[in-house]
């Protein structure tokens, strides 16, 4: 489970995620251009967790097609975390000294706390429960958007009611994400069943799911067609025949209709103004099924 713009391999990234915290502030009457250091900090620190996050995962980062080792990765998102810093130590050059500054980084601080406890557990659970599925999701790509929706809405407003309504627009918008590329990694394999199975298989919802459903005997089976996935022919198929006996993707949609609905509630509370209402309703809207 990637922590990125779009986890598992930006396969849902888009340009304009960064201008979430622009358009979360424009939504509460701010000026979006107060956002600057906020949305900077959230791309640089949105691109070094990615890299240490596929290091962590053992996966190969190319530049140009000229592989990059894992100790170059390594120091380069060091220097973009100190970067990101940086850009929000420039936020009382637009606020001034009013301590919205000061919280605003606080909270972009503890959530990346936050954040790497979950990468943590992430690292830790190579089978986790349904309970653990979400926890790990909510701690990472979760937590990432709503941090870009609350701070963005928060340089222009101190109102709690509207502060929580972004916050759930946000994490609905990144578990939406996440489940969106659970989805397409299943379909991409049950569709080319030749294909190598993609990394972090035993982690993705569609398996999750199968294993908390499924009775202990076929539960057993499925965890160890998991285990030899890479080494036996075949196993893919079986896995998907299994995923599809529990009917795991109709779960998944289920679950997609559930978090688009998060999201349009928490964004409804916020009641935003036009134009950034149809600027976030149009980022929901991109979300889709490609089917």
């Amino acid at each position: 489970m990637r922590l990125f713009l779009a986890p598992d391999k930006g396969k849902r990234s888009s340009s304009n995620w960064v201008s979430l915290p622009a358009l979360c502030c424009q939504a509460v009457g701010g000026d979006p251009a107060q956002a600057t250091p906020v949305a900077a900090a959230w791309a640089l620190f949105y691109i070094a967790a990615d890299m240490m996050d596929s290091v962590e995962d053992e996966e190969r980062l190319f530049n140009r097609g000229v592989e990059i080792a894992p100790g170059q990765a390594l120091s380069i998102a060091t220097g973009l975390y100190f970067s990101a810093n940086l850009a929000l130590n420039r936020l009382e050059d637009t606020l001034g000294k009013t301590g919205a500054a000061r919280k605003i980084r606080e909270e972009i601080l503890r959530r990346f706390l936050e954040m790497s406890a979950g990468q943590h557990l992430d690292l830790t659970q190579p089978y986790p429960s349904l309970e653990q599925y979400w926890r790990i999701a909510q701690s990472k790509s979760g937590a990432f958007f709503s941090l870009a929706t609350w701070a963005g809405a928060r340089l222009a407003t101190r109102r709690s009611r509207i502060l929580q309504g972004f916050r759930q627009f946000g994490m609905g918008l990144g578990l939406l994400i996440q489940v969106l590329d659970d989805l397409q990694d299943y379909l991409e394999l049950s569709q080319n069943p030749g294909l190598k199975p993609y990394p972090g298989l035993s982690r993705s919802l569609p398996a999750v799911y199968v294993r908390e459903v499924s009775p202990e005997r076929n539960r057993k089976k499925f965890e160890t067609l998991l285990e030899n996935v890479h080494r036996f022919p075949g196993a893919s198929k079986e896995i998907i025949a299994m995923i599809d006996e529990y009917e795991g993707e109709l779960f998944l949609h289920a679950e997609l209709d559930r978090l688009r609905k998060m999201a349009l509630d928490g964004l409804d509370q916020t009641n935003p103004k036009s134009p950034a209402k149809e600027s976030l309703f149009s980022l929901l809207d991109e979300l889709h099924t490609d089917e």
